[in-house]
């Protein structure tokens, strides 16, 4: 009885969600972690092992039936990067790393050895307050001798590190969170790089003020439809674009589909269209919890977006303690 009216009740969450999107702030959350909804059937399997199986076959279908959707709906399933076709690139690959360094992290020193042993050349910070910015410019400066610290609406910045002349800085004004448009001259082209902070929210308004989570997923969705209308008053070609950095949304939310209406492809997934293990939050935190050091990363939120005249040819995020509650997540691309 309980099975059924589990597989019920989740099926009809996932219908409902991906009908309706982020509707309201359930549904938002379900969206948000609905990797989790059938974690559940491992306890039924167990369980129906453990006692005995009754009416097996009907049992098992349910159960494959269940995966299948899980899958279906969650992950999309992109062109896979096709390693045996040629495609002639410009230039050398440019591998851009987001990284958010969480603003109260101790450990300046494991955020920069991190950086040097990835070695991109470029790379978005989010959450850097202006003395961390002054020292990871001086401790970067042989690898990065250009940069551009946002002015930001507090003590927390965003900032872009690069190998290559940064020409033009253009803040983007959002209701909520910070974002920053970077124009990074190649030796191959004029890249248009966007690095932005989303807010995020308060698990603990679960049980108080739930209008605030759903006003906060609204408020993401307003953001990310306002930086697409930005780039298209500003004639900017989204085929050029690279929209990075801590989105604090996952794959179910509206946010993605808004980027991906706007054509942008999300990098991770352009080449692992169906691996879940780019999780990037919440990471090891080293100092905020004494006892609590480790965690293991359950959401996806931080993303590495790029127009078509970009080639995702690996995309992978960094399993470092850095002290951090996200792991970074680098893309190497050809330039078409």
């Amino acid at each position: 009885m309980f099975f059924w009216l589990y597989i019920i009740s989740t099926f009809g969450l996932l219908i409902w969600g991906y009908l309706a999107g982020d509707a309201n702030w359930f549904l938002a959350l379900i969206n948000s972690f609905r990797y989790f909804l059938f974690l559940p059937l491992i306890l039924f399997w167990i369980e129906k092992l453990w006692v005995g199986i009754e009416k097996f076959p009907l049992f098992l279908l349910t159960l494959l039936t269940g995966l299948f959707i899980y899958f279906y709906i969650w992950f999309p399933f992109y062109e896979v990067f096709d390693k045996s076709k040629v495609i002639v690139f410009k230039g050398e690959p440019l591998k851009v790393m987001t990284f958010n360094v969480l603003v109260v992290n101790p450990s300046t020193e494991s955020i920069i050895n991190t950086i040097r042993q990835a070695r991109p050349q470029i790379i978005a910070l989010q959450e850097i307050t202006p003395t961390r910015a002054s020292s990871l410019k001086n401790s970067l400066k042989d690898l990065f001798p250009f940069n551009s610290s946002s002015a930001g609406k507090s003590t927390i910045d965003t900032m872009v590190l690069s190998n290559y002349p940064i020409v033009k800085v253009q803040e983007i004004p959002l209701e909520a969170g910070n974002s920053q448009l970077v124009f990074i001259q190649t030796p191959t082209k004029l890249i248009p790089l966007i690095n932005i902070h989303t807010e995020s929210i308060d698990p603990l308004d679960i049980f108080g003020d739930q209008d605030n989570i759903f006003m906060a997923y609204k408020r993401r969705e307003k953001s990310f439809n306002d930086i697409i209308d930005y780039l298209k008053r500003s004639g900017i070609n989204l085929s050029e674009v690279m929209i990075v950095g801590d989105f604090n949304s996952t794959e179910g939310n509206q946010t993605y589909k808004i980027m991906q209406s706007a054509g942008l492809i999300d990098s991770y997934r352009e080449v692992n269209p169906i691996l879940p293990n780019a999780f990037t939050f919440p990471h090891n935190m080293k100092g905020l919890f004494k006892k609590l050091k480790d965690f293991w990363p359950l959401l996806r939120i931080d993303y590495i977006w790029a127009g078509s005249s970009y080639k995702c040819t690996n995309s992978e995020v960094v399993n470092q303690k850095t002290g951090s509650d996200h792991k970074p997540l680098i893309s190497t691309f050809g330039l078409k």
